[in-house]
């Protein structure tokens, strides 16, 4: 039996027998009293015995007060501070991080997943504006933005300051390796059909692929996501995966036209979770998976406005284990599991805070999701 995750978690006063049994046993806590639970408080009792650098979660449903000394059943002390407040909210869950003579005890506040924290961004050709933005990517402390019709890639840091522009191409969607960006661009409206290399500061340092229907040629390059050591470029009118080395050498392709498994209409969105690739297809109205050969794995979603459906499916990312799906057509994010089943859904129609008129592009790290509206021509930020 495991301790429920934090996205699952229940307070430590509702566990079960087995689960208290499990807690205790597990983590070389002594004594049956691991909590002192009262109408107002919940306070360390129980001695503790841990190795150096062991982590836990836990959660609690009333305030905790602030702790001096934990002390082991050996007799060692630990100092014990709360971060940010000496009283915790409820209903938050909690990581106590025992280092040498020291312990630190962090707490979370239990968000609900999309909730609203900031925007940046307005419509125009200056610094930091946007006009027909189609493309995010998060590389380190920056967020990266292609634009077609400016022509260009901003860069931001993560609070949507601007920092800097570069290229000079019609781009349309953009991913990293972890160290530089790979932003396809060009395709029927216009620039040159390709996929342009750079690195951090904006220098241009490669360009792959040609307009054309042969290997390692693309007619609208859109999705792309790096994945298992290759470069996944999804094409909207060829209606195929093509996958690259990172110096942009071909290496092979998969998928045709059609409704089947494994077939394309329309790719708009291509993203990975390390393990399998998720592919968007508004054409089709659902989400594809893949190995990184190309082997269909599975799918999920269908056309319609129920939960799990689409309408016109823009893009994915993955945050925090899910899979965190926008829809122009629904106005909408979706949240699932990896197997495609629904989790929640956040957002609406509109131009307020937390609403969407043309979701198109995602952006995720640990901390939040980054989701463009190029209607709206901004980007909004949630949790």
């Amino acid at each position: 039996m495991a301790i429920q995750t934090p996205e699952q978690a229940i307070p430590i006063n509702q566990f079960t027998p087995e689960q208290l049994a499990y807690f205790k046993d597990t983590l070389q806590l002594t004594g049956l009293d691991i909590f002192e639970l009262t109408d107002e408080t919940t306070k360390f009792t129980a001695d503790i015995e841990l190795n150096d650098g062991l982590n836990y979660k836990f959660t609690c449903d009333s305030i905790l007060t602030d702790l001096d000394l934990i002390e082991d059943s050996k007799g060692n002390q630990y100092t014990a501070t709360i971060r940010n407040e000496t009283t915790i909210p409820a209903n938050s869950y909690f990581d106590m991080r025992i280092q040498g003579t020291s312990a630190s005890i962090y707490y979370y506040e239990i968000i609900p997943l999309g909730t609203f924290v900031s925007k940046f961004g307005s419509f125009g050709t200056g610094d930091g504006q946007f006009d027909l933005n189609l493309g995010l990517s998060l590389l380190g402390l920056d967020l990266f933005s292609t634009s077609r019709n400016r022509g260009d890639i901003q860069k931001f840091d993560l609070q949507g300051n601007f920092v800097s522009k570069f290229g000079n191409n019609a781009f349309n969607k953009i991913t990293s390796d972890g160290i530089n960006l790979f932003a396809t661009g060009g395709g029927d409206f216009a620039g040159t059909t390709q996929v342009e290399v750079f690195d951090i500061s904006g220098n241009q340092l490669n360009t792959f692929g040609s307009a054309g229907t042969g290997d390692g040629q693309f007619t609208y390059p859109f999705g792309i996501t790096y994945f298992s050591n290759y470069i996944y470029v999804g094409d909207f009118q060829n209606t195929r995966i093509q996958y690259f080395d990172t110096n942009g050498n071909f290496i092979n392709k998969f998928g045709s036209t059609g409704t089947g498994d494994g077939q394309f209409q329309q790719i708009t969105g291509i993203a990975n979770n390390g393990i399998n690739l998720f592919v968007c297809d508004s054409g089709r109205n659902d989400i594809q998976i893949f190995d990184a050969d190309g082997t269909f794995v599975g799918k999920f979603g269908s056309a319609g406005t129920g939960d799990g459906q689409f309408q016109s499916v823009s893009d994915v990312c993955v945050y925090n284990n899910k899979l965190i799906v926008v829809d122009q057509g629904r106005q909408d994010v979706q949240v699932f599991e990896y197997d495609g089943t629904f989790v929640s859904k956040f957002g609406s129609a509109g131009t307020g805070n937390g609403q969407f008129q043309t979701p198109i592009s995602l952006g995720c790290n640990e901390t939040n999701i980054y989701i463009l509206d190029y209607s709206r021509a901004d980007c909004q930020i949630f949790k």
